[in-house]
């Protein structure tokens, strides 16, 4: 049997936040930690990958609901609900841009009591039933990556493993289960990183910063000094306290980041 599948619910209102966390809880599902901003919300998704997001549209903070869902389809795939008090037409379209897989609607009165609506309990039981993904589109959405302008490398067909130049906007989706290396170029005053594949030869030249591509990375990245940023996956051997091997590359790991790389490293394989 399958573990339980995992809800993530941003909402900013208390009671309704904890009956549905109740209500889901009692039909099986595992709730994340409610959290009620964009910021927290990206931090569980990050960490925590869940198989389906509830999202409140009017939220704690300057991003609304809306552009978490944008975020979220974008770079991680997983389904995502809407449960909102808003239904003019405005509203409606940047949602539907957002792709969410259904809109629930709050009407009034949305909690009798202590007691959540039926009818509104009902609607959204089989919203999410239809919504969550099937153990092999469950395994897949968490394989899922980021889409990005990027060159193609192969470093088998040049004399030196560098950075191009002129990077071409080329738009990619990068799977994270793909990746194995990023790393930063220092040397380049514009702000671009190599993403070296799993096939270390293969590689995508990107215009971002370290620290933007390792917001979007889920928590199975780990940054390991200031130029690289590599995939515990793909890590083959260590010589702690100072190196890790993917395959043949030997990479450092810098001072600052050597305790939390550690401490990263013992919690996904085990001390």
């Amino acid at each position: 049997m399958g573990s339980k599948r995992k809800i993530l619910i941003v909402e900013n209102e208390f009671i309704i936040a904890d009956k549905l966390q109740e209500i889901l809880q009692e039909n099986g599902y595992d709730v994340l930690p409610v959290v009620d901003n964009y910021e927290d919300a990206i931090l569980h998704v990050r960490e925590h990958l869940p198989d389906l997001a509830l999202l409140d549209i009017h939220i704690n903070g300057k991003k609304d609901g809306i552009e978490l869902a944008e975020y979220i389809y974008t770079h991680y795939r997983i389904p995502v609900i809407f449960l909102s008090a808003f239904s003019d037409p405005e509203t409606i379209r940047r949602a539907k841009a957002a792709h969410p897989n259904c809109y629930l609607v709050k009407s009034k009165p949305f909690i009798e009591g202590d007691n959540l609506i039926r009818v509104v309990e009902s609607q959204l039981l089989v919203s999410i039933h239809i919504a969550m993904p099937d153990e092999e589109e469950r395994k897949k959405l968490k394989l899922t990556g980021f889409f990005a302008k990027v060159k193609e490398v192969d470093f088998s067909k040049r004399k030196t493993a560098g950075f191009p130049d002129d990077p071409v906007d080329k738009e990619t989706l990068l799977k994270y289960d793909d990746i194995a290396v990023i790393e930063s170029n220092n040397k380049n005053e514009h702000n671009t990183v190599l993403v070296r594949l799993t096939d270390l030869n293969k590689a995508y030249i990107l215009r971002k910063t370290m620290k933007e591509i390792e917001q979007q990375l889920p928590a199975f990245f780990v940054r390991i000094h200031d130029s690289y940023i590599v995939n515990l996956h793909k890590v083959t051997a260590s010589r702690l306290p100072h190196r890790l091997f993917i395959g043949e590359l030997l990479l450092t790991i810098g001072d600052k980041f050597r305790d939390a790389t550690i401490e990263k490293l013992n919690s996904f394989f085990g001390s």
